[in-house]
């Protein structure tokens, strides 16, 4: 009986100290690599629309964090996980990830623009001096 104790105790620690697999691995790295790419997707989201709606550096911050955590806020709320906290609440890093995604978007988007519209500008101004050198070509063409 101690053998066939000894024998099922082995089996059950077999089965919990199971080694890692490609399951593991897709839980381990890609999750939180996509809950990272998310946050900062939506951060900047946020961010953008607010700034677009004449918000400040702090009223971009908070329209970012309510973007990037408060469908997972609510979710945790309806389905009565606030006995635990929220997820952002017991691991901020999302929190710190979006603030800090919100305040470098913030700066840098007012100069990502003007760089696009240098580049359209620059594209029409050399399609306009095409077009008018094609013009003035078979406008030469056609007087002969």
């Amino acid at each position: 009986a101690k053998e066939d104790a000894e024998i099922e105790r082995e089996a059950l620690l077999a089965a919990i100290e199971r080694p890692e697999s490609h399951a593991d691995v897709v839980s381990s790295v890609v999750l939180p690599t996509v809950q990272h790419v998310g946050t900062v997707s939506f951060a900047m989201a946020g961010t953008k629309i607010a700034g677009d709606a004449g918000m400040n550096v702090v009223g971009c911050g908070l329209i970012a964090c309510v973007t990037t955590l408060g469908g997972g806020t609510f979710n945790s709320l309806l389905f009565g996980a606030e006995k635990r906290g929220v997820g952002w609440a017991r691991e901020p890093q999302h929190l710190i990830l979006a603030l800090a995604t919100s305040i470098v978007t913030f700066f840098a988007w007012p100069h990502i623009l003007n760089e696009r519209a240098e580049q359209e500008l620059r594209r029409m101004q050399d399609a306009a001096i095409q077009a008018s050198w094609v013009g003035a070509t078979l406008r030469r063409a056609e007087s002969l």
